[in-house]
């Protein structure tokens, strides 16, 4: 059952990443180039609201129901350390470039003298 319910939520939490990135992305590319939209949602954004707002209702939900509880804190947990590790592994491959930018620009200010 813990495993069930540990799947239910982590579901969740996915299908509530990609009803965010849906919401970001429509707004950006509808601002870039708008006549790359082929398949178009109904009633965006209103439905993609909607969306969020009852995955969020659901996951609060489950925290307080108490055969849920320790599911969600688990899922709550895993979702953190994600998120923190995609966050550092961001920065460190920021960092990587800017290293590598900044070595061309040396050897290349070395060529020119």
């Amino acid at each position: 059952m813990f495993l069930v319910n540990s799947c239910s939520a982590i579901t969740l939490i996915l299908y509530l990443t990609i009803a965010v990135s849906q919401l970001l992305m429509r707004k950006k590319i509808e601002k870039e180039k708008p006549d790359a939209l082929e398949i178009k949602m109904w009633l965006f954004p209103y439905l993609t609201y909607f969306t969020i707002f009852a995955i969020s209702a659901l996951l609060i939900a489950m925290f307080f129901i108490e055969s849920m509880r320790t599911q969600i804190l688990f899922t709550g947990v895993l979702t953190i350390i994600v998120i923190f590790s995609y966050i550092f592994k961001q920065k460190k491959k920021t960092n990587d470039i800017d290293n590598e930018e900044t070595m061309l620009t040396n050897r290349e200010m070395g060529e020119k003298i």
